[in-house]
């Protein structure tokens, strides 16, 4: 053999024939773990004061299935104003017009500050720090004017909540 080939070695493990390690701490863990779920749907199955037979008699009654689609329409339409107003608000943000861009991030800070039910409570009664919402020349004749109350229903205002 000359000094200068390879040398090939005879004692190579083949990975082939390799065996998981026996986890002995994981193996406790998921035993607990099933044990609790266990024990949760346990408590949920034969606890008498959860009333089931209520819960199923309700469950799709049709006034709950309204709410249920309310629940999804909002959150759609949330969603969908959210993320344009959060895209314009983020190129907002980026750009070079130092005006614009403190704006934006004031905007995003204020709301960012104020919590959600905050926000909601507030458009909700929004009527009572404005009575009508008006359009006009600032200091000048009054062109539209809408009663708050008329324009800012209940959903309007969780859908500005929730948008915002």
């Amino acid at each position: 053999m000359s000094p200068s080939a390879p040398s090939v070695r005879t004692d190579a493990v083949d990975v082939s024939d390799a065996r998981p390690r026996i986890r002995p701490l994981r193996i406790l863990g998921t035993v607990v773990l099933v044990l609790v779920a266990f024990g949760i749907l346990s408590f949920l199955v034969t606890n008498e004061r959860f009333e089931w037979p209520i819960v199923a008699e309700y469950l799709f009654n049709p006034s709950v299935l309204l709410g249920l689609l309310t629940s999804i329409l909002l959150t759609a339409v949330a969603m969908v104003l959210g993320t344009s107003l959060g895209v314009v608000l983020a190129a907002g943000q980026l750009s070079d017009y130092w005006p614009a861009r403190m704006a934006c991030r004031a905007f995003v800070g204020f709301f960012r500050g104020v919590p959600p039910l905050v926000q909601l409570i507030f458009w909700f009664n929004l009527a009572y720090l404005l009575p009508r919402i008006s359009v006009g020349v600032p200091f000048g004749p009054e062109l539209f004017s809408w009663s708050t109350n008329d324009l800012i229903t209940p959903l309007t205002a969780a859908i500005i909540g929730l948008s915002l």
